[in-house]
C-alpha cells in the first residue's frame, strides 16, 4: 500500500508568500505613517509645561516675556533640553509663540527638520488664554499633524 503524501504543494506556498508581500507592502507604510504622527503627538505633549509657562507669565504680567531670554524669565529648560525621540528643540519666541522642532525622523530626510509653531490666542473680550493656534510653517506633512493643527477654520 502507498502512503498517502501530506504537505502543500510549491505553488500553494508561492500564493501565500505573495499574499503576505502584498499584506507587507500595505502595512509598512501605514506604521510608517503611524509612527511619525505619534512622533509629532510627542512633542505637543512635551510642549505642555512650555504652554503653562508662557500662559502662568501672560496672566501676572499682561505681556509675554521677551524672546532672547524667554526660557530664563519663564524658568524653564533651554530649548535643546527639550531634545527626546524626534523633537531636537522647544523654542519660545515673540509674543508667546512656541516653536517645535523636529529631526528627521518625522521629515524622513536625513539631516533636515520640520517646525510647528503654537501661537496663543486671546479671548477677545477678556484677555485671557484660552487655546492655542497650530501651524505647520515647514517640514511637518499634513498628514501627521495633530486634527487641531489641520482642521478648517471657522468664520462667522
Amino acid at each position: 500500500m502507498r502512503q498517502k503524501q501530506q504537505g502543500f504543494t510549491l505553488v500553494e506556498l508561492m500564493v501565500v508568500i505573495a499574499i503576505l508581500g502584498i499584506l507587507a507592502g500595505v502595512a509598512i507604510p501605514a506604521y510608517q505613517d503611524y509612527t511619525k504622527r505619534t512622533q509629532v503627538m510627542t512633542g505637543l505633549q512635551l510642549a505642555a509645561p512650555v504652554k503653562l509657562a508662557v500662559v502662568r507669565y501672560h496672566t501676572i504680567h499682561g505681556v509675554y516675556p521677551d524672546a532672547d531670554d524667554a526660557h530664563t524669565i519663564l524658568g524653564i529648560s533651554a530649548p535643546e533640553q527639550y531634545k527626546s525621540g524626534a523633537i531636537d528643540k522647544i523654542q519660545v519666541g515673540e509674543e508667546g509663540e512656541i516653536t517645535l522642532t523636529y529631526n528627521d525622523k518625522v521629515t524622513g530626510n536625513k539631516g533636515t527638520t520640520a517646525n510647528l509653531l503654537l501661537t496663543p490666542n486671546l479671548d477677545e473680550s477678556g484677555g485671557a488664554l484660552y487655546q492655542w493656534k497650530c501651524t505647520l510653517p515647514s517640514g511637518v506633512e499634513v498628514k501627521y499633524a495633530p486634527s487641531e493643527c489641520t482642521a478648517p477654520k471657522q468664520t462667522s
